[in-house]
């Protein structure tokens, strides 16, 4: 009977824990619902808001462009996270994104997923009801920067995708869907899906994949997303699939690009030993495409995108591991991917 008293006080703990943290996750997440900018056509702002809408649909995006005023030669395409926003995204580059704009004078497009849930359709759990409903965002999203690459005079095949999480899953769909390669491709915390194993890739494409040794929400070693040591395996009552590892992802990538197992190691200036991160690059240049696979792996780092806003304490024990602030993560993709923009 004591045992009996001394289990149920657990579970009355472990339920006011619990019901607390989705309260205080709710208040953090809250604090990702930026206010919109000035509309792109009425500012000459470096950074501002649009609708674009084609055959294909219509979708809200944040443009960021050179705050000196220079004509943009590349775009690189940012999408965000499940649940967050363009906005949200921007926000949490925390300057970043506006200094690599005007730094390397290219065009930032972070665009909206849309729909009710801000998810993207990016080829994970195809079969359960959440995702048959989503949008297919894939077709307006290529018409766009198509129409952005028109509109400010260069080559539509000088695009790089990058995303976190689901945002960086559906980066991977598009590069290997589209008709017209990209530059470059690459992604924060982020597996490719089942889906797009099993469906391949119809283009060679230059790959970074980012993650963290301890990301409990897309866990590098692979399967079911973790709270404390609970696994999420359904939603909603219907049963989720496990998602493939970093390492998987190396591999189809690997696959795709024609590259062998041999590869070189570099390690990424600790330049904030506070973190508790330490990131190393393996690189995988024996490629036959020419193009290269790299993979950052973040020791003892969470669920985020390096050198963004520090998350809410209560969304980093969610989220699992450490933040790393040794670099940006996007200014260490963009240089990964710049080779690739001057040799063409």
């Amino acid at each position: 009977m004591k045992l009996l008293k001394i289990l149920g006080g657990l579970v009355v703990v472990v339920v006011v824990v619990a019901g607390g943290g989705f309260l205080m996750m709710q208040n953090a997440i809250k604090q990702f619902d930026r206010p919109a900018l000035v509309d792109c056509a009425d500012s000459t702002q470096a950074a501002c808001d649009a609708v674009f809408t084609s055959a294909s649909g219509s979708l809200d995006y944040r443009l960021v462009k050179p705050e000196n005023g220079a004509s943009p030669q590349a775009m690189l395409v940012v999408l965000h996270g499940a649940g967050l926003t363009a906005a949200g995204q921007y926000w949490l580059s925390n300057g970043n994104l506006q200094a690599l704009a005007t730094r390397e004078e290219i065009l930032v497009l972070l665009a909206d997923a849309g729909g009710e849930i801000q998810v993207w359709k990016d080829g994970e759990n195809l079969h359960h009801p959440v995702a048959q409903k989503l949008p297919d965002q894939l077709p307006v999203l290529l018409d766009l920067i198509e129409s952005l690459a028109a509109d400010y005079g260069f080559d539509r095949r000088d695009v790089s995708l990058v995303g976190y999480s689901n945002g960086g899953t559906m980066s991977m769909r598009i590069a290997c869907e589209a008709e017209i390669p990209f530059r470059s491709v690459g992604s924060f915390g982020s597996p490719v899906s089942k889906y797009q194993i099993e469906k391949g890739c119809a283009h060679a494409t230059p790959a970074m994949i980012n993650h963290g040794t301890k990301d409990i929400t897309n866990r590098f070693e692979g399967g079911y997303s973790r709270f404390l040591w609970m696994e999420t395996r359904e939603y909603e009552g219907h049963p989720i699939d496990p998602q493939i590892s970093s390492p998987r992802t190396i591999e189809f990538w690997r696959d795709v690009n024609g590259c062998s197992t041999v590869s070189d190691t570099s390690t990424l200036p600790d330049s904030d030993p506070k973190d508790g991160t330490l990131t190393q690059i393996v690189t995988y240049n024996d490629c036959s495409s020419g193009a290269p696979v790299a993979h950052a792996i973040v020791e003892n780092g969470g669920h985020s995108v390096p050198g963004d806003r520090t998350l809410p304490l209560v969304l980093r024990v969610m989220t699992g591991g450490k933040h790393a602030n040794d670099y940006s993560g996007y200014d260490v993709f963009w240089t990964f991917s710049k080779e690739f923009y001057d040799k063409n």
